[in-house]
């Protein structure tokens, strides 16, 4: 269901069991005119006007696995936008938290504790949702990192993603990632927002810190080395690397 607000956004609600009435009857109505499931139907501007605190539909299961409800704000380009981000609130009791990180080589001469192949850490976590590494590391030539973190709400909801996360070194912010808005342009692109490889070889969600080339995709800012941690050859210095995930609370 679509419905298109006065200020030009649409409001998206999916995987729905059923509308409700009058809505319905006019579905089921177009159904058996076209014989048909699958109708697509688009009304006048007050044919079903629509009140905050209105029943509109019930959730259900449709294309998917368990009952949800599958909620989009669009802009008025058809872009999807965070919905935290325009106007919708819910409690968030808990901040985000970091399962691993990854450091990729990038260079054919980049070392990460002398070895040419990506690192993978498991940070500790300390008091105030703070996590650390273990050891300091040698880093050499350009290297990416990638995080596996998630948000949760509270003690009963999915993982979701964080709302940002921003990766500095030595004080100075190098790549920041947030999810405001996304196009439909980009969904090619999703591979750069997470490691893909990751997902389907093990079903982990590491968001890529880096740029990497072609992407075009909105709200990745990175520095004039695209987001990589790049130590000078010489002389050995100690440096200091933070990355950190907000959500909207």
């Amino acid at each position: 269901m679509y419905v298109q607000l006065n200020t030009g956004e649409t409001l998206v609600y999916a995987h729905l069991s059923e509308f409700a009435q009058p809505l319905e009857v006019a579905v089921r109505e177009e159904q058996g005119r076209r014989r048909s499931y699958r109708v697509d139907m688009r009304f006048p501007p007050g044919r079903f006007p629509v009140d905050a605190g209105e029943v509109i539909g019930y959730s259900g299961m449709t294309g998917a696995t368990a009952p949800h409800l599958h909620f989009e704000v669009r802009s008025t380009r058809e872009h999807p936008l965070d919905p935290f981000s325009n106007g919708f609130t819910v409690l968030d009791e808990l901040a985000p938290h970091f399962r691993a990180l990854r450091l990729i080589p990038l260079d054919m001469d980049a070392r990460i504790d002398g070895v040419c192949y990506p690192a993978e850490i498991q940070p500790v976590e300390l008091e105030g949702a703070r996590f650390v590494i273990r050891d300091t590391l040698a880093l050499f030539g350009r290297v990416g990192v990638s995080v596996d973190v998630f948000d949760l709400l509270n003690d009963e909801s999915g993982q979701l993603a964080p709302y940002m996360i921003e990766l500095s070194v030595d004080g100075t912010t190098v790549s920041t990632v947030s999810f405001e808005r996304f196009s439909f342009n980009h969904t090619s692109q999703v591979d750069f927002v997470y490691e893909i490889e990751r997902i389907r070889s093990r079903k982990q969600y590491f968001f890529q810190l880096f740029r990497r080339a072609g992407e075009t995709l909105w709200n990745r800012d990175f520095d004039s080395g695209g987001g990589t941690i790049t130590p000078a050859p010489a002389p050995a210095a100690l440096h200091q690397a933070v990355i950190t995930a907000r959500d909207r609370s």
